[in-house]
């Protein structure tokens, strides 16, 4: 029996006057519907409220349920979707999404279910960028087991042009250590971070990327250490600031020695998961919004910034 079924039992039961008339009291009896259900059942709700692992769901025609969020299921207020009963012991319902293709299509969901193929992944395709994969989830309610991107994702509609290009940033000298150089020019935003140098990620306690540090190739960074770093945006109004990181790594790792190969190459499936951990476990999600993201902080060590500092001030006789 779906929701849909048992709330027009209801209607037609409280208009003949078979039921009580109170309101609650119809509440109460639609809940124990509800926990009739079999474990498989799909409805339709509204999150209305999230409170101690239940979640309270808005049906079609204004009234409440109840139910327990399965374990590592993440809903939001106001998130409208289709829901499974995952179990029911007879006192408690748990829930989950109902994730078969696009949860917002009734049609398809009860014909996949009527062929006996509730396992059929749906994918979406046809010139897809992230910009339209967003406006299809958020304005049109469409949830897809996968998308499958091309022409957008080897063209990078939105950026053509890689701006990439190298500069000299220092000499080796024939004791083997090396001198800093840096291009001359009359913008101060042009100025590049002369020296040899190694990029470092911080991470916070709870594993996430909190900055990228710039620091010269003898610098050591240590977890658990206060680290003092300058902001290379000369308008912050903190230019200095000192975090401790609870892990750190460097992310300057020569593939290739003297011509020759210096490390195993990783495997398309150790890529894919490195990848995704990436996105999934040390990114904020600020950074990952399609509009207006949030920015990743890039930061230099003060030995970098007293060389960049003094380089650009003898080349230029101002300050960066």
């Amino acid at each position: 029996m779906q929701i849909s079924d048992m709330l027009a039992q209801y209607n037609r039961s409280s208009a003949t006057g078979a039921t009580a008339t109170a309101p609650q009291q119809g509440v109460q009896q639609l809940v124990s519907a509800v926990r009739e259900m079999t474990v498989g059942n799909v409805f339709e709700g509204t999150v209305n409220d999230i409170k101690n692992g239940t979640v309270t769901l808005g049906l079609a025609n204004g009234q409440t349920v109840q139910a327990r969020i399965a374990a590592g299921v993440q809903l939001a207020v106001g998130q409208a979707m289709f829901f499974q009963v995952k179990s029911n012991d007879g006192t408690t319902v748990e829930i989950r999404p109902y994730t078969n293709g696009n949860l917002n299509n009734p049609t398809l969901l009860k014909a996949l279910d009527a062929a006996g193929k509730p396992y059929i992944k749906l994918v979406a395709s046809n010139g897809l960028d992230e910009r339209k994969i967003a406006n299809m989830e958020l304005y049109e309610h469409a949830h897809f087991d996968s998308y499958g991107v091309g022409e957008n994702l080897i063209t990078s509609a939105s950026d053509p042009v890689f701006g990439g290009v190298y500069k000299l940033v220092a000499v080796k000298l024939p004791d083997g250590t090396y001198q800093p150089k840096m291009k001359c020019s009359d913008s101060a935003s042009k100025a590049i971070i002369p020296g040899k140098k190694m990029p470092w990620r911080l991470y916070d306690e709870n594993g996430q990327a909190q900055c990228d540090l710039i620091a010269m190739d003898g610098e050591v960074i240590e977890a658990g250490k206060p680290v003092k770093m300058v902001n290379l945006d000369p308008d912050a109004i903190e230019r200095t600031i000192t975090i401790t990181p609870t892990r750190v790594k460097r992310l300057l790792v020569p593939h290739i020695l003297n011509g020759e190969l210096s490390i195993e190459l990783p495997g398309i499936a150790e890529k894919k998961a490195y990848i995704a951990k990436q996105l999934t476990e040390e990114t904020w999600e600020t950074e990952l919004r399609i509009e207006m993201p949030h920015k990743h902080y890039v930061n230099m060590t003060p030995a970098v910034a007293e060389c960049r500092a003094k380089m650009y001030s003898e080349l230029h006789g101002g300050k960066v």
